[in-house]
């Protein structure tokens, strides 16, 4: 099952979630950034039970309005359903 992840902006944090993978629910709140998506241990957001998830998978930077993630790598990486560049 492909995991999914969302963003979330509370008041208090912004908070990457999980949703629709083996982690299911995680929560990583953002201390930094721009922050690397990824299964490798030094990654802010690290997802290592997904097997389609590579150790750097994306990178989000800060916009103005919110956050811009891309690719890292060859990977696909989609957010809202759309393929990220």
């Amino acid at each position: 099952r492909k995991g999914r992840l969302v963003m979330n902006q509370s008041r208090h944090a912004d908070t990457f979630i999980v949703i629709n993978g083996p982690e299911d629910g995680s929560e990583f709140p953002v201390a930094r950034a721009p922050l690397e998506i990824g299964s490798d241990a030094a990654c802010a957001v690290r997802v290592a039970l997904d097997d389609g998830v590579a150790p750097r998978h994306a990178r989000a930077t800060v916009e103005a309005n919110g956050y811009r993630v891309r690719a890292a790598g060859p990977a696909p990486v989609y957010v809202d359903g759309k393929r990220a560049g």
